[in-house]
């Protein structure tokens, strides 16, 4: 809703959203295409600005569950070569 302030574009430039998950929902043709126009004005402005987007209930359960696991996990930083096989 463009008219109402601050709204999800006011708040991209602003700085004060880090990240989007943007997953339609919808059951009429009608909000279907109105929705369209709001994704994709919401992934491209994000885009210019550098803000991550996931856009499929699939990918944000993968996040979550990656996230969930880094929590869980101590992880290391290796040096490329270190993961190749030598054999």
């Amino acid at each position: 809703e463009p008219e109402r302030k601050p709204n999800i574009a006011d708040l991209l430039y602003e700085k004060k959203i880090d990240f989007i998950i943007n997953i339609p929902n919808t059951s009429t043709l009608e909000k279907y295409v109105g929705m369209l126009y709001d994704e994709y004005q919401i992934r491209r402005k994000s885009l210019e600005l550098g803000i991550p987007v996931l856009s499929t209930i699939e990918l944000a359960e993968s996040f979550v569950k990656t996230l969930e696991w880094l929590q869980k996990n101590e992880t290391s930083k290796e040096p490329l070569g270190s993961y190749k096989d030598v054999n």
